[in-house]
């Protein structure tokens, strides 16, 4: 489960940094879907989705099937 998760994080800022590449390049690329997460009142947390997320999970995934 933590390497999915870390796949996820890393597959979102992978992303983001594809993004800003290319934004930098002047094209204007903005795939994300929203905030996901969640709220308690003591503790949060919030990640935004994007495609990086979904290969991400499915790369930690295949890994964890993998091992």
């Amino acid at each position: 489960m933590v390497v999915v998760l870390c796949a996820i994080v890393l597959g979102s800022i992978a992303w983001e940094i594809v993004e800003r590449l290319l934004a930098v390049a002047g094209t204007e690329l903005d795939l994300t879907v929203g905030r996901l997460g969640f709220d308690l009142q003591v503790i949060a947390f919030h990640i935004e989705a994007n495609p990086g997320t979904l290969l991400g999970a499915l790369g930690g995934w295949l890994l964890v099937r993998a091992l």
